[in-house]
């Protein structure tokens, strides 16, 4: 899991489901201090963010969502608007169809033109995002910051690509044919082109895996079209953000199971590089919801 703070915050609305399934996942993966976490001996929740009245917080009892979202909690962002298509997955009734939803018409056609304006702007090498026709405009959720608007790739139920070999089948009238490490389809924020100073940038990767091992000057030199299961995490990230006016100030990086040596794992990371990283050999410890809401 990787995140960038200075840009907007991606997703806002889901935030909180998401810090529900981290939680899981930290709650059941074996402790790398003593041993196993022990189960919840009255067979309650593992954290007390997935008990009832804390995913009723996040998740609306009532079906469907709305397609403008006011947000006040993240300085000059204002607003995220849904596309229509992002709206289909979240009507409550997609249980059990997942192929058969991103096959309707209108999901599909906004999914053909969203990803093909993601790989227009996949590599922009320094240079602005390309403007989207006015098809892949539609097909795109906006963040409303200050005077403009930021597009985002939209919510979809196959939660990769959206014609990612997941299972759905795949035919001549639909294409089911993208790798399922296809990165492309995301659309990643791009300051090249604006006024001002760049913003400073801080890179969170809570799982660095083997770090910068493996990638010839550490980062690579262009930014690849496939996440790679086990691929290092940590040079795909830096050129995103490196080739959108982005470069990370700071990078902090946490990995309890690096599977390489400590030196192997700086790779062949040159030291101008090198003294912006802080490598924690650690697992992250969850925290709770309080904590998530800033209370505590």
């Amino acid at each position: 899991m990787a995140g960038a703070m200075g840009l907007p915050a991606r997703r806002l609305a889901c935030a909180g489901v998401l810090a529900a399934l981290v939680a899981a996942v930290a709650w059941w993966h074996p402790a790398r201090r003593g041993g196993a976490r022990p189960r919840p001996r009255d067979g309650g929740p593992a954290s007390a963010a997935l008990a009832p009245e804390n995913l009723r917080r996040w998740v609306s009892p009532q079906r469907g969502a709305r397609a403008w979202t006011a947000v006040a909690t993240h300085g000059r962002t204002t607003g995220y608007r849904a596309a229509a298509s992002e709206l289909v997955w979240l009507d409550g009734q997609r249980r059990g169809k997942i192929c058969a939803t991103a096959e309707l018409p209108d999901v599909e056609a906004a999914a053909r033109a969203w990803t093909g304006y993601a790989r227009r702007a996949w590599r922009p090498g320094g240079a602005p995002a390309p403007e989207p026709t006015p098809d892949e405009r539609r097909a795109l959720s906006h963040f409303h910051v200050a005077n403009r608007t930021e597009a985002i790739e939209p919510l979809h139920g196959v939660a990769r690509h959206p014609f990612a070999r997941v299972g759905c089948a795949h035919s001549a009238a639909h294409a089911h044919d993208a790798g399922l490490f296809d990165i492309t389809y995301l659309v990643i924020h791009n300051a090249c082109g604006r006024p001002g100073p760049k913003p400073r940038t801080l890179l969170f990767d809570m799982g660095a895996s083997v770090g910068f091992a493996g990638v010839p000057g550490g980062v690579y030199a262009t930014l690849p079209t496939d996440g790679g299961g086990l691929a290092p995490s940590l040079p795909l990230f830096f050129r995103i953000y490196a080739d959108r006016c982005l470069e990370p100030d700071e990078v902090y990086a946490w990995e309890p199971n690096p599977r390489v040596r400590g030196a192997d794992w700086w790779g062949e990371l040159p030291a101008r590089l090198r003294a912006k990283v802080r490598f924690y050999n650690d697992i992250v410890d969850e925290g709770e919801i309080e904590q998530a809401e800033g209370s505590a």
